[in-house]
C-alpha cells in the first residue's frame, strides 16, 4: 500500500510490502511520484484515467494498471484506491495486487469455456441457473436468456428428478437423465456436478454436461438385440453350449436335456472335458485351440457322456462370441461357444 498526494502525487507513506514489491527502499519510493513507478509508455493513459477518477475524489474506485520494479520488471496490478484527507491534505490511499498473469489465464479458461463441446452451468444453492456456456446452448437450444434464472430441475424428465442428489461441499457426483430439449424432446444427457458453493471464488455447483442420446440409445438396442438373442437360444432345440478358458459359463435346457441333468447349476462351472469321452479329449482341446485362434471350426464328430456315464455320439462346431460383456484373459472380449448335435 502506498498514500500519494492527491494534487502534487508525491508518495508520502508506503508500507514494508509494496518496497518489496517494487525493489526500491523506503526513502527511495518516498523521494517519488505515483508516475515514477509506471512505464514510460502507460504515462499518457494514466493522466487521463487519474483526471477522470479524481472528478470525485470521495468515491472509492478500482482499476488495472501496469507498473514496473526498480530493475525495470513491468508487471500488471490491480489497484482499489480511496480518498481520504489527512491533516487538510487530500490524498490517496492505493492498495497493489500484483495480477500478473492472472489476466491471461482468465482469458484462456474463457476461451476454454466458449469453445467447449461440453455444456457447462453453474447453478445456486437452489439449483438455479447462473452462467450457461454457448456449449450448453448447442446442446439443449436454450440461449443463456432462457436459461439464467431457470431452475434445472425444470428441464429433467420427472421420472429422474428423484436421482439428482446434489453432491457435499468440494464433492462431484455423475449423473445420467433425460433432459428436455428447447424443440421438446428428451436428450439423454451425462452430467458431473462439483459443489463448489464453499469456495468463494466461485460459490455455485458446476455442472459439466454432454447429449449421450445416440450412444444410450444404441446400448439399449443392444440390450435389447442380447436379451432376444439369448431368448432365441433358450428356445432353440440345438445344444448350445458356452464356456471360457475351458469351464462352462451357459448351457441352454437343450443341451442340459441331452447331457440327462435336471438344471443347468449341474453343468455350469465344470470342465468341459468333464463331459468328453475320455478318448476324444485331446482332439476337443486342439479344436477349442482353434476356435479361439481362428474364430471358428467346422463341424467335427465326437463322443460326450450324460449324467448316467452313457456315451453318445454328436457332432460339433464352434464359433467365437462376445458373451455377456465380460472379458477372458486368454481371448479378449471373446467367448468360445459350441453348438453340439446328436448324429444321425
Amino acid at each position: 500500500m502506498y498514500v500519494s498526494n492527491r494534487e502534487t502525487l508525491e508518495i508520502l507513506i508506503v508500507n514494508r510490502a509494496a518496497c518489496k514489491l517494487y525493489g526500491w527502499s523506503r526513502e527511495e519510493l518516498l523521494a517519488m511520484t505515483i508516475r515514477d513507478i509506471r512505464p514510460r509508455e502507460e504515462l499518457a493513459t494514466f493522466e487521463l484515467a487519474y483526471a477522470d477518477a479524481t472528478k470525485d475524489p470521495t468515491k472509492p474506485y478500482s482499476r488495472s494498471s501496469r507498473h514496473h520494479t526498480k530493475d525495470g520488471r513491468i508487471f500488471d496490478v490491480a489497484l482499489e484506491i480511496t480518498g481520504l484527507v489527512i491533516d487538510g491534505t487530500p490524498v490517496s490511499l492505493a492498495v497493489i495486487t500484483d495480477v500478473t498473469g492472472i489476466a491471461e489465464a482468465e482469458r484462456r479458461f474463457q476461451l476454454l469455456v466458449e469453445h467447449s463441446a461440453d455444456g457447462i452451468v453453474l447453478m445456486n444453492e437452489r439449483n438455479i441457473f447462473e452462467y450457461v456456456s454457448p456449449g450448453g446452448k448447442r446442446i439443449l437450444g436454450y440461449p443463456a436468456s432462457e436459461t439464467i434464472g431457470v431452475s434445472a430441475t425444470e428441464r429433467v424428465h420427472p421420472d429422474d428428478v428423484s436421482r439428482w442428489n446434489n453432491p457435499a461441499p468440494g464433492e462431484t457426483r455423475y449423473h445420467v437423465a433425460r433432459a428436455r430439449h428447447r424443440d421438446g424432446s428428451w436428450r439423454w444427457i451425462e452430467s458431473s456436478t462439483t459443489n463448489l458453493t464453499h469456495d468463494p471464488a466461485v460459490r455455485a455447483y458446476v455442472a459439466n454436461y454432454r447429449d449421450i442420446t445416440q450412444r444410450k440409445l444404441a446400448e439399449d438396442a443392444l440390450v435389447e438385440s442380447e436379451a432376444n438373442f439369448r431368448a432365441l437360444i433358450e428356445r432353440s432345440p440345438t445344444a448350445t453350449f458356452v464356456h471360457r478358458e475351458g469351464r462352462y459359463l451357459y448351457v441352454n435346457p437343450a443341451a442340459v436335456a441331452m447331457l440327462g441333468y435336471q438344471t443347468e447349476d449341474e453343468i455350469i462351472g465344470r470342465p468341459v472335458l468333464d463331459f468328453i469321452h475320455p478318448d476324444d479329449r485331446e482332439m476337443v482341446r486342439a479344436r477349442m485351440v482353434q476356435t479361439s485362434q481362428t474364430g471358428d471350426t467346422p463341424p467335427g464328430a465326437g463322443r460326450m457322456l450324460r449324467a448316467d456315464g452313457s456315451v453318445f455320439v454328436i457332432e460339433a462346431e464352434g464359433i467365437r462370441l462376445d458373451f455377456d460383456g465380460t472379458t477372458s484373459p486368454s481371448v479378449t472380449r471373446c467367448s468360445r461357444a459350441w453348438r453340439w448335435r446328436i448324429g444321425c
